[in-house]
């Protein structure tokens, strides 16, 4: 895949603004971790424990 911009405008250089660039490598990276714990409650008014 390959990602240019072009024919785009700065307005604050003017005519020194380049029109066509490339914005850089696009890099995704996600770290996740999960925790699970069980504890069951009593409750009265309930057939089974929650």
């Amino acid at each position: 895949v390959e990602y240019v911009l072009s024919e785009t405008i700065n307005p604050s250089l003017g005519r020194l603004s380049p029109d066509s660039f490339n914005p850089g490598t696009l890099t995704q990276e996600e770290t996740s971790f999960n925790v699970d714990f069980v504890k069951p409650f009593e409750v009265e008014s309930l057939a089974s424990d929650l």
